[in-house]
């Protein structure tokens, strides 16, 4: 599996799997220690378990909810942060190997495309430059930037 997707952290994974439906059972306990209901409270804890069990179940089965693609999306933005961070402290090969990292699990992606074509710039790397900037123009064709940045590096190939 994509390392991108295995770097969530276990904790948020615990809480998105986990946790959720316990939070379900501790409101309705506390609903039931303010005074909502004439039940227990250890069974209005277990129904409000119950139902959020069941409530996530189903909307996981008709495909509204889905963990895995959530906590892939965690994943892909926290890599995204990290390599912004490292593109400001101008560590360009570090963030470019993050950015390719994202670019595996999904190839289009906007942001991290235009700061891999940045950091390529940057790296003097014209064959990277290119590529990425092609793919960048295949969906937004009309950006000016990277057109012209696209023709330094060709530039820069026709000439070495």
């Amino acid at each position: 599996m994509n390392e991108l997707s295995g770097s969530i952290s276990k904790s948020r994974y615990l809480f998105e799997v986990i946790y959720r439906p316990i939070m379900w059972g501790v409101g309705t306990a506390a609903l039931v220690w303010i005074g909502f209901s004439e039940i227990d409270m250890l069974t209005a804890f277990f129904v409000g378990l119950c139902v959020g069990l069941v409530h996530d179940l189903y909307l996981v089965s008709i495909g509204v909810m889905a963990y895995k693609p959530r906590i892939v999306g965690i994943a892909y933005h926290n890599k995204f942060v990290e390599a912004m961070k490292l593109f400001e402290a101008r560590k360009w090969q570090q963030a470019l190997d993050l950015l390719e990292e994202i670019l595996e699990v999904d190839p289009l992606a906007k942001e991290p495309l235009y700061f891999a074509i940045k950091c390529s710039e940057n790296l003097e790397r014209w064959d990277l430059l290119s590529m990425y900037s092609e793919r960048y123009l295949k969906q937004y064709p009309d950006d000016q930037e990277v057109q012209d940045r696209l023709r330094l590096a060709l530039d820069w190939m026709n000439n070495t």
